[in-house]
């Protein structure tokens, strides 16, 4: 009986001295997911500020080589629609805006128009909404309306004697600059013979789906 009591208390001892060792070593490994969760928010918050400065530096070559006056902004708000791609961007009357404005991404792509300004806000269409429209130039002489559109973006009324080909850029000028602005290149030409126009597929250059930074041409 005295051998049984000691065993039994030797096994009560070391139970709970695991138990305490248990408790230890998960309240360690707790203490140590959290410390590798705030290791990993830093660390995507550092590559984040990285993409960020990136951009930043794209956007000042942009603006130096086009010798233009850019506005950065930031979008706030989202058009609820599920076939509009409308935003609001976080600068206005107050930074100068006026409706009409053209807005690029960091890398000098078009990517939407300014279409309503107040005072601490605007409204920015991108490109690929079914409502954008704007004049654009094809290749080195040929002129039509880019048509956005939430599956393919067209040029329209390109007559059918233009010369145009897969590859030829589309672009268009600002008032302030007579350097070239560019928003894609053909992706593809038809003619048909019963109509007086060229069916038009444009790629877009920027391709960037969701923007960070806006930066509108003054």
């Amino acid at each position: 009986m005295p051998f049984k009591n000691t065993v039994q208390n030797l096994f009560i001892f070391f139970s709970q001295k695991f138990t305490v060792s248990s408790n230890k070593i998960d309240a360690k490994l707790t203490e140590l997911k959290k410390q590798n969760l705030k290791l990993s928010l830093k660390l995507s918050e550092y590559q984040d500020l990285a993409q960020e400065n990136q951009k930043l530096k794209k956007a000042l070559n942009f603006k130096t080589d086009k010798a233009l006056e850019l506005i950065g902004g930031e979008i706030i708000s989202f058009d609820p629609s599920s076939w509009r791609r409308v935003v609001a961007i976080n600068i206005g009357e107050k930074n100068g805006l006026s409706e009409g404005l053209y807005a690029v991404d960091e890398g000098g792509w078009l990517v939407g128009k300014i279409t309503l300004v107040k005072k601490n806000y605007s409204r920015l269409v991108f490109i690929t909404d079914p409502d954008f429209r704007m004049p654009v130039f094809v290749g080195d002489s040929s002129f039509g309306f880019l048509q956005g559109g939430l599956g393919q973006i067209k040029v329209l009324y390109i007559e059918s004697n233009d010369s145009v080909k897969k590859g030829d850029k589309v672009w268009f000028r600002t008032p302030v600059s007579a350097m070239p602005i560019y928003i894609g290149e053909i992706r593809n030409v038809k003619k048909t013979s019963d109509s007086l126009f060229q069916d038009i597929d444009v790629k877009l250059y920027s391709e960037d789906t969701v923007f960070r930074k806006i930066f509108v041409i003054k």
